[in-house]
């Protein structure tokens, strides 16, 4: 979308910050400032509807992972193979095949290398799988710009090096990204099962249309 933002997390920065603190110890250490448009009212016109800052205390904090660009550009879906799977059946009139031809088609090409990145597809698969078989990192605190001019939805971190400490309010550090009971907790995938980034795209044709690539 941007030079540092995904589409979704661009299009609504704000909710993707809020639900990010939601994996805080203490979530308000890094909400976003509510948008500017919120405080412009006057007394004749009525308050804008915004978002109620969350409680002090919550149930529990919400366990996340993040599966980015960095891995899911790299599990695609080839022209050739998907050609080769749906084609036979678009001869035999399929539903299915034909349904999804009429969105899938034009995305092929569209596309500079004739393949497709598998985002969605990729992210419903580790929920559907054992995480003990991917490769994940340790929590992150990871944190969304939500209203910069050039940044708005980038993933910011702390590149600084500093080890997290119990250290309250300290100058030098806004934000409080060094004390060890505040930020964020994301867990980032980095890669998938065995060989899973060249041979996602055709498994997840195959048992899409119940053919096996291999074999036609």
């Amino acid at each position: 979308m941007t030079p540092l933002a995904e589409f979704n997390i661009h299009s609504d920065a704000f909710a993707a910050a809020r639900l990010f603190a939601l994996t805080s110890p203490d979530p308000s250490s890094t909400m976003p400032p509510s948008p500017a448009h919120m405080a412009m009212h006057t007394d004749h016109l009525p308050s804008p509807p915004f978002l109620q800052p969350y409680p002090e205390k919550l149930s529990k904090m919400l366990k996340l992972s993040l599966v980015p660009l960095d891995i899911t550009m790299r599990h695609v879906l080839h022209e050739e193979s998907y050609l080769k799977a749906v084609q036979p059946l678009q001869q035999q009139h399929s539903p299915l095949a034909t349904w999804v031809s009429a969105f899938v088609a034009p995305v092929f090409k569209r596309s500079i290398d004739r393949t497709i990145s598998l985002h969605d597809p990729l992210a419903i698969q580790y929920a559907l799988t054992s995480a003990e078989d991917w490769t994940v990192s340790e929590e992150q605190d990871i944190r969304v710009e939500a209203s910069g001019q050039w940044s708005r939805g980038a993933f910011i971190v702390d590149r600084r090096g500093g080890a997290k400490k119990k250290r309250g309010a300290e100058r030098g550090d806004i934000g409080d990204w060094l004390d060890i009971d505040k930020g964020n907790r994301i867990r980032v995938i980095k890669e998938s099962p065995g060989d899973g980034a060249n041979k996602f795209g055709d498994e997840m044709v195959e048992k899409i249309f119940g053919v096996e690539l291999s074999r036609q």
